[in-house]
């Protein structure tokens, strides 16, 4: 490989940004690739206001389980991309893993007083209030950048990249309503609950023939924009937008409600089992960003907006684009800090909010190669 090609992706990848693995999980639309190009990128993240990552996904939280006051939130965010551009267009596969789930502490006392077998606290009246949203998709994503002059020293940078979607995963969940503690295990409860969920095994749970029968799939396509405006010395300005149009489409999902009082532990209200269709519209997720350049690198300040929600982020990393270029930052939300490191072709991040990473409530990495002809 030539020095200046060499030199040019490593530029590449230093205007990545110095911010490692994070929500968005997205490389700018308007960023461009020299030459020919092949690339692979991959982003997971996880974040939690209550239990540490590697337990989110288990019915046992620990003693680890240190709810936020009031609202807490949880997100997972999985994205790998590979593929190639050519003068701006890029055509690549793209799998997307997405959810989001938000709920009162109350109902986390709960749900964890439950999987743990243990007495809810008599007399104390719960707020039933939990919602959770996600989805996995593959497909085809295909994108072109622009570039012009627009004032002296100034460059503005633009993209758009659209994806076709296969959906391979959908489940919606809403819990609303309040529960009074009576004694032990017992408590007499009003709730309204709603269960969208594709991967609701129905043969198995012996359900009947009309809701055991159905095909669960989805189509759908997404459209993402992306600026950036950068001066002569390096003083960069970004925007992008993830899902700033999008649609799925599901159809057979199964879906589960019950709605009335019931005595936990006892009796449950009535309720549905059906197969339904549904088209929903993707949360869109914002990033923006300042680069400022100065003697030994550059500062970075960002913010992530999705879910009615900042995820504001401060960053620096080194200015040497022929050399090692080594990031650090810190995820003001989940007081997570980020590390990241940059040669020639490879770029690695890896995010932590505490170590040993079991103790983490946020964990995340990411990964890029880039390969220029």
């Amino acid at each position: 490989m030539k020095r200046s090609t060499a030199c040019s992706l490593a530029l590449a990848l230093a205007t990545r940004g110095a911010l490692a693995a994070d929500p968005v999980g997205s490389s700018n639309p308007a960023h461009g690739l020299p030459g020919t190009t092949v690339f692979a990128e991959a982003n997971a993240f996880i974040g939690s206001d209550f239990v540490p990552a590697t337990r989110l996904f288990k019915d046992d939280w620990g003693r680890d389980y240190a709810p936020r006051q009031g609202r807490n939130i949880a997100l997972v965010s999985a994205r790998a991309e590979t593929g190639a551009s050519w003068r701006g267009f890029r055509a690549s596969y793209i799998y997307r893993q997405e959810w989001f789930a938000e709920a009162h502490k109350d109902s986390l006392d709960a749900f964890n007083a439950d999987r743990q077998d243990r007495d809810f606290d008599t007399g104390r009246r719960y707020v039933l209030d939990f919602r959770l949203k996600g989805f996995s998709a593959e497909g085809l994503r295909l994108g072109k950048s622009f570039s012009h002059a627009v004032a002296a020293g100034w460059r503005l940078d633009w993209g758009i990249a659209g994806s076709l979607l296969r959906g391979s995963r959908v489940r919606r969940e809403s819990v609303s309503g309040t529960g009074l503690a009576t004694g032990g295990r017992n408590a007499d409860a009003t709730i309204d609950w709603v269960r969208d969920d594709s991967n609701i095994d129905t043969v198995a749970k012996g359900f009947a023939p009309a809701f055991q029968s159905g095909d669960p799939r989805g189509d759908g396509y997404s459209a993402d924009l992306g600026l950036q405006l950068t001066r002569a010395d390096g003083l960069r300005f970004e925007w992008m937008a993830i899902d700033a149009l999008s649609r799925m489409h599901w159809q057979s999902i199964p879906e589960m409600t019950l709605s009335g009082r019931t005595v936990f532990a006892g009796s449950l209200p009535s309720g549905r089992m059906i197969r339904v269709d549904f088209a929903e519209t993707l949360p869109i997720k914002q990033s923006v960003l300042a680069s400022i350049p100065f003697a030994a690198g550059r500062l970075e300040l960002a913010d992530h907006y999705l879910h009615g929600i900042h995820f504001p982020r401060l960053g620096v990393a080194s200015g040497v684009p022929q050399g090692i270029q080594l990031r650090a930052g810190y995820d003001l939300r989940f007081r997570a800090a980020e590390l990241g490191i940059g040669y020639r072709w490879l770029q690695l991040g890896l995010t932590t909010s505490a170590l040993p990473f079991a103790k983490a409530k946020t964990l995340g990495v990411d990964f890029a190669a880039r390969l220029a002809f």
